[in-house]
Parts: C-alpha cells; sequence; structure tokens
C-alpha cells in the first residue's frame, strides 16, 4: 500500500477506492488507529501515510472513523508527539504532523475542540523549528 497512493485523490487510486468501497470501513478505521497506537518506527510511515490520505477526503475521514475514534487518534498523536525527541528532523514526528493537518482540516475537530489546549501546548515546543 506504500506510497503507491500517488497524490490525495482517492478516485484515481484503486487501493483506496477498495477500502472505500468495504462495507466495514469503521472497522477498517478503528484497525488503523489501532495499527499505528502499536506500530513500530518502520511500520509508522506506511499506516501514517494511509491516515493521513483517508483523513485528506472528508467524505473517507467521516466513513472510515466514528468521532470517538477521532479522538483516539487525537490521543494517540499528542502522546507521540510529547513522547518524541524534539529535534528538527525527527521522521517520526513529521509523520505524526502530517496526519495532524488534514485531521484538524477535514473532522469535527473545529466543532468539538476535543483536547484543543493540550495539542497547542505541545506543539508549542516546536516552535523554534518552524522557518
Amino acid at each position: 500500500i506504500s506510497d503507491q497512493f500517488g497524490g490525495f485523490s482517492f478516485r484515481n487510486n484503486r487501493v483506496l477506492e477498495q477500502l472505500y468501497d468495504h462495507k466495514e470501513k469503521s472497522e477498517l478505521g478503528q484497525r488503523f488507529i489501532s495499527c499505528i497506537n502499536r506500530s513500530t518506527a518502520e511500520e509508522l510511515y506506511f499506516i501514517a501515510k494511509l491516515i493521513q490520505y483517508i483523513l485528506s477526503n472528508q467524505a473517507m475521514a467521516e466513513s472510515f472513523f466514528y468521532t470517538n475514534d477521532l479522538k483516539v487518534l487525537m490521543d494517540v498523536i499528542i502522546r507521540e508527539l510529547n513522547d518524541l525527541p524534539a529535534t528538527e528532523r525527527d521522521r517520526n514526528r513529521q509523520l505524526y504532523l502530517l496526519i495532524l493537518e488534514p485531521f484538524l482540516r477535514n473532522t469535527d475537530f473545529r466543532k468539538t475542540l476535543y483536547r484543543a489546549a493540550d495539542l497547542t501546548k505541545t506543539l508549542k515546543q516546536f516552535e523554534d523549528y518552524i522557518d
């Protein structure tokens, strides 16, 4: 599944189309979150990219993840960002940030603001690395 996704459009991607057409999308979403919660450094890249692509399309995000699933994902992102070293080139931190952008843009986060204060505090520790 790796980088064969090719851009953010799932319409031209056979793997994402198949996932989107799966009857148990929400169960798959829960499994993806479980995978990212327990992934090794090597596995993280692939599951993070998959979640990023799903979250990059609001319709896909809504069909794959229930509200509580998204809260768990936010918990994982905050925990991992806080646990990772605050270095400029940390690959894993960049992957979690890659997920965070479409998460904030294409989910109900703006309505619920679940753990918004914690997220703000977490992101402030990286402000020295902003260009």
